[in-house]
């Protein structure tokens, strides 16, 4: 009691530093929402029990609600006396909270448009602190006007909404704080030069600061952007700055951003700028163009040739014709000596799939039939390269037209030719080049049983020097050596093939700089079947979600089924896509399966029709070898909206005793696993199912089969209690160590084994030659 009496003399003598801080003007419930935050900036504890709160015209005592006392350096809350709770999410739980005897703050609480007065008093009346509400300017609804520093008298509106009650204020000046800002640059020569200042906005000195500047050329080519770090040991006094400036040499012509960053521990901040290094005259060439669609053509595009020693970043482009003009808005870098291609409509891609460096451009400037001028500005205004055709040009109805030589005049007619296939995103491969070699084949894929030739063409102007020509494969590279043409001359390439290709289908190609790539897919045939029929729906239910299917299992990860075929009875469909999981189900476009994962289904465009009654089916690879087969005519296990399951996974299916009926809820389980699927076991085990079986009720009693090795197969004896054998059966198990066997529960003569306890012998045979027995009881009722 005595040192508590202490306290409170000590408390009481002490002088008392202590200011208003925070009002909440304007809640969103002006009846409960007003407050008002007071702040400790002395060293000493204030007692607030006979302190007041006031306007101009009526004095409110602070009461406790339920604190008194206010620490140095702590916040404190004068709530309405109304409050509703409005801030228990924002308060912390620490801060000393108050309120007043009256119902509201001064006469007639904190007006949000009549300027007040209001201060704190000390228990002398003295004034401690005041503030004149709406100065410098009246908050919004929900945001508090805040006193920026306690050194001063300026206040500010809450940059966040219910303002900071029991916080720093946010307005205030933080003790750590740095940032940057100014960012400049320009570009003379070769060189970039950029400049930004570091300040310090906090209280605090700073000391040991990184910052640094990313050069961001695009995303995707990390190889073009660069990231420079510095840092310094300087002391950054409160409220000043650091500038800095530096060069450094451009990688890339066209927009570039620039993001200036500083860091120190956990302080960060970062501002970013656009820089654009225009394109030279020429520096980009237009090789190829269509301006009158057909059938071969169903898009405008317009082709596009760097010839710049340095990539190009294309966005901001503009692209003008004699009407108006359109700009490329997205990212895309040209690299040296390669193309990009401008495309009117998403039909591009339909008649050019294999080509990727296109882009559709937006509000597409429709190119004129016979007369057009295509120009390429940046965006400074300087012309790139400008392109005029007109009726001289005599442009052939659905065709490109491709300029012959990239070192022609391209405003000449006579350098221009027309194509009726197109080669964009590509070099140009017209009749007119001056020095070209053209490659093609006579078949677009390639089998064992194929010869593997390419047909090449002198189809330039001048002759051919020897050359070499690279075949590529997924092995290896082969040199191929080419010998000099005159024009018009043919020559054949017939490359190797032994030995060189992995099993599966694979993408081949021959190349000669700088005349042609060309592409090709060759099959090889897999050492063991690479899939196999799984699971089968002949005669689907007409209900929501069934319909026609063919499951395949692949056991050699992503398929490429191109130029396979699948044969049900006498009739042949060819196939397509990829088998990419497991298990995938094959269905026609026109009536697909429903409710299942896309990636579980291959919807082809056409889908053979699947007798009700079932059919012999196979499945046939490029080499035109079967890969798997299986008779399912007339099979016992088809039934109506059930599928056939095949009981043992990744073997051959032309065994017709392993095929069952689907015991899946839905009737079928196609992209997953079957429903009667054998899986191996941990343990020789013997289940049967139900384990009292009720003729009439149960359609018929499971055994399952487990084993620890691989079985050859197995034996299923039923004996009854006087040791006759009541039912037999044997099945071939092709190495699976598990095995489930279903039994309609009839005898040989058809008729249902009498009322008792029976026994369940299964005799397994090994793949070593071991035998063993397992044993399990049943009833029948």
């Amino acid at each position: 009691m005595k040192i508590l009496s202490v306290i409170l003399c000590l408390i009481a003598t002490l002088p008392a530093q202590i200011l208003l801080n925070e009002f909440m003007i304007d809640p969103e419930n002006d009846n409960t929402g007003e407050f008002i935050e007071i702040y400790n900036m002395g060293d000493s504890i204030i007692d607030l029990r006979e302190y007041y709160i006031c306007d101009a015209r009526d004095t409110d005592a602070v009461i406790a609600f339920p604190d008194s006392f206010l620490f140095p350096g702590e916040y404190g809350l004068i709530l309405d006396p109304d409050y509703a709770g409005e801030y228990v999410y924002y308060i912390p739980d620490s801060i000393p909270l108050f309120t007043i005897p009256d119902s509201r703050f001064g006469m007639y609480g904190i007006s949000n448009s009549t300027r007040k007065s209001f201060s704190i008093l000390s228990r002398e009346y003295s004034v401690l602190d005041s503030y004149i509400t709406g100065t410098p300017d009246w908050p919004d609804p929900t945001y508090s006007i805040e006193r920026i520093t306690s050194f001063d008298t300026l206040w500010e509106i809450s940059s966040t909404p219910f303002g900071s009650p029991g916080f720093r204020n946010s307005v205030s000046p933080k003790d750590y704080d740095i940032n940057i800002s100014n960012l400049h640059c320009y570009f003379t020569d070769s060189l970039v030069n950029i400049m930004f200042s570091i300040n310090n906005l906090g209280l605090r000195e700073l000391c040991g600061f990184s910052f640094g500047y990313i050069v961001d050329i695009i995303n995707a080519s990390f190889n073009l952007n660069d990231t420079l770090i510095f840092s310094s040991s300087e002391l950054l006094l409160s409220d000043s700055s650091f500038h800095f400036e530096h060069a450094f040499r451009f990688r890339s012509k066209g927009l570039i951003e620039l993001y200036a960053f500083v860091s120190i521990e956990n302080i960060h901040d970062t501002i970013t700028a656009d820089l654009y290094i225009p394109i030279s005259e020429k520096d980009l060439l237009i090789t190829e163009f269509v301006s009158r669609t057909g059938d071969n053509f169903s898009s405008e595009y317009i082709e596009l040739l760097s010839t710049s020693k340095l990539p190009i970043q294309v966005k901001g482009l503009g692209v003008y014709d004699m009407t108006g003009a359109t700009f490329i808005d997205t990212h895309y870098v040209i690299y040296p000596d390669s193309m990009f291609v401008l495309a009117q409509s998403a039909s591009f891609h339909d008649d050019f799939p294999f080509v990727d460096n296109y882009y559709i451009q937006p509000a597409w400037r429709s190119l004129n039939n016979s007369e057009d001028i295509i120009c390429l500005q940046n965006p400074t205004g300087s012309m790139i390269i400008t392109l005029h055709y007109d009726s001289v040009w005599d442009i052939a109805p659905d065709c490109a037209m491709q300029l012959v030589d990239t070192a022609l005049d391209h405003s000449d007619p006579n350098n221009w030719e027309c194509s009726f296939w197109g080669s964009p995103g590509q070099y140009n491969t017209t009749e007119k080049q001056l020095h070209h070699l053209s490659c093609f084949s006579g078949i677009s894929f390639f089998a064992p049983q194929d010869t593997l030739k390419f047909t090449l063409i002198n189809d330039g102007y001048f002759p051919l020097a020897e050359n070499i020509a690279t075949f590529h494969t997924p092995v290896s590279e082969q040199d191929i050596y080419l010998p000099g043409s005159d024009p018009g001359d043919t020559l054949f390439c017939l490359p190797d093939t032994v030995g060189i290709f992995l099993p599966g289908t694979n993408i081949c190609s021959l190349v000669c700089e700088p005349y042609f790539s060309y592409e090709i897919k060759y099959y090889h045939p897999y050492d063991q079947s690479p899939c196999c029929f799984n699971e089968i729906l002949f005669d689907p239910l007409n209900s929501y979600g069934q319909a026609e299917f063919i499951e395949l299992q692949t056991m050699q990860g992503v398929l490429d089924l191109d130029h396979w075929w699948l044969q049900i009875n006498n009739s042949k469909t060819a196939l397509e896509g990829l088998l990419s999981n497991t298990y995938i189900a094959l269905c026609d476009h026109d009536d697909p399966l429903r409710g299942f994962p896309s990636s579980s289904i291959l919807v082809l465009n056409k889908f053979p029709s699947l007798p009700n009654a079932g059919a012999e089916l196979y499945l046939i690879d490029p080499a035109n070898r079967i890969v798997d087969q299986c008779n399912l005519r007339d099979h016992s296990a088809i039934h109506e909206g059930k599928s056939l399951e095949k009981q043992f996974s990744g073997i051959s299916s032309n065994d017709g005793s392993i095929w069952f009926s689907s015991v899946s809820a839905e009737g079928m389980t196609p992209g997953r696993l079957n429903s009667i699927t054998s899986l191996p076991g941990f343990y020789d085990d013997l289940d049967i199912y139900p384990d009292v079986f009720s003729p009439g009720l149960d359609d018929h009693i499971q055994f399952s089969i487990d084993s620890e090795s691989s079985l050859q197969y197995c034996e299923l004896f039923c004996f009854n209690l006087g040791g006759q054998i009541i039912y037999h059966s044997e099945q071939a198990l092709f190495s699976n160590p598990s095995y489930i066997h279903f039994w309609n529960g009839r005898t040989k003569t058809g008729n249902y084994p009498a009322r008792g306890l029976y026994l369940a012998l299964a005799v397994l045979h090994d793949v070593k030659g071991n035998t063993r027995q397992l044993r399990e009881t049943f009833i029948v009722r």
